[in-house]
């Protein structure tokens, strides 16, 4: 595998003009259909900017970590991803796919059409029980936003597993410079790590695509969205 890591605390690099920004996703889009990869992960910073959703979007899969001490900031996110997708699916260029369903109005939508869909990770918890209460517990309030009055979830929020906190594990990965799965394969962080990822691949087998085209669609559709 390759890494492309940024610069930390350079603000050019944290900050790039707009030309910067649709020259680095059309780069993704010729590295995915060039390059040979199997998957292009994206870390995307936090926070909710338009550029940061949009990165995300254009995924196939977009994953949110949350951690107990911080279930808001991931409601915020859910939240804002939507928002975000119901703009998006409503420029031209979205609504001339015949296999994209742009919904207008959360009330409207089904989750029956496939769209948009999340996947949920719980990560520094204290056990796997409480990883899957704080999902639950992001579920409840997201009815309010995300259901509709009959019980149809017009965002699907899949859980993909919880991480446990291990107090100076990573750490001593970082000191080893080896992986922490590699440097210690039989801990139940690993073995965490291990499940999320067989069930994210499992579950991206079977789903279509977060805006029901190709990749390199995606990439035009959002890069149109930046230049207009």
């Amino acid at each position: 595998f390759h890494f492309l890591a940024g610069s930390s605390g350079d603000f050019t690099i944290a900050n790039l003009a707009h030309q910067q920004k649709l020259r680095l996703l059309r780069g993704f889009d010729k590295l995915v259909k060039n390059g040979g990869y199997d998957y292009v992960f994206f870390d995307l910073g936090a926070g909710i900017g338009s550029r940061v959703l949009d990165f995300a979007l254009v995924t196939d899969e977009c994953i949110v970590i949350a951690t107990p001490t911080d279930i808001v900031a991931a409601y915020a996110a859910l939240k804002a991803c939507w928002s975000r997708y119901l703009k998006l699916t409503s420029m031209e260029y979205f609504r001339k796919k015949p296999a994209l369903l742009a919904y207008k109005e959360p009330e409207r939508a089904s989750n029956s059409s496939g769209g948009l869909r999340m996947n949920f990770v719980v990560n520094q918890a204290n056990s796997l029980e409480e990883a899957k209460k704080v999902y639950f517990r992001i579920i409840d309030v997201a009815r309010t936003f995300f259901y509709t009055s009959d019980g149809q979830s017009v965002l699907p929020i899949r859980y993909l597993g919880g991480i446990p906190y291990v107090h100076g594990l990573l750490r001593q990965a970082e000191r080893n410079k080896v992986p922490a799965l590699v440097l210690y394969p039989y801990h139940p962080f690993s073995k965490a790590m291990e499940q999320v990822s067989d069930v994210l691949l499992n579950r991206q087998v079977l789903a279509p695509n977060r805006l029901d085209m190709p990749f390199s669609d995606r990439v035009r559709g959002i890069v149109q969205a930046w230049v207009s």
